[in-house]
């Protein structure tokens, strides 16, 4: 029923916890789930520990990139190889993104019928104020550059039908913009909020800041 594409890079202090705490949430909420890790060419133990994890859960897959496609190809590839009939294009890794949101994804999309996308909006960040300025910026930018609807401090993180995800991975652009694609395809999507969290471990890369 739901896909969860979670993307990872160097995440070793993460992936562990990312799949357990997906775990957990799917099994109290009784969704029938398959959950993606798509790696893009880690340098650390990342790929072990997930491929010990698929070893022993049938519900994991994991994905290897030969070399680094950096964090957007890297998510867009990992959309192919699903056929779920509700796609959560990305839930990162390191976890920023509380997981109790996908459940309030997931229940608006199925109550709300024909919706074919819904954003995960942040309310609040704990980014320091030079991040947040560039955030500020890139949105700013992206509504004075385009007519492409798009939820300001929305990410990846989005909930869309498989018919949408079918239509979004035939694009053929070398560097897909995930997000502004679905703001161009449709019209008829809804947000949830949230506040976003610290990082447990490590640090985001620098291209996670919009």
């Amino acid at each position: 029923t739901l896909c969860i594409i979670s993307t990872c890079y160097n995440e070793e202090l993460n992936v562990e916890e990312c799949y357990a705490v997906i775990k957990k949430i799917m099994l109290e909420n009784n969704i029938n789930y398959e959950h993606i890790f798509s790696d893009n060419c880690s340098t650390d133990n990342t790929v072990k520990i997930l491929e010990n994890i698929c070893k022993n859960d049938s519900n994991v897959k994991l994905l290897v990139n030969s070399k680094n496609y950096g964090p957007f190809l890297n998510n867009f590839n990992a959309l192919k190889f699903t056929n779920a009939k509700f796609v959560l294009i990305n839930y990162a890794s390191d976890m920023q993104d509380p997981p109790e949101v996908i459940i309030k994804m997931y229940n608006k999309i199925i109550e709300d019928g024909g919706r074919e996308a819904i954003f995960a909006v942040k309310k609040t960040t704990t980014d320091n104020f030079v991040l947040k300025n560039l955030r500020r910026l890139f949105y700013y930018i992206l509504k004075k550059c385009s007519d492409t609807y798009l939820p300001m401090h929305a990410n990846e993180f989005i909930l869309v039908r498989k018919e949408l995800n079918d239509v979004l991975i035939k694009s053929q652009d070398f560097f897909p913009y995930i997000r502004g694609y679905i703001g161009r395809l449709t019209n008829n999507h809804d947000c949830v909020y949230f506040d976003r969290l610290n990082r447990n471990h490590g640090k985001s890369s620098l291209l996670s800041v919009c």
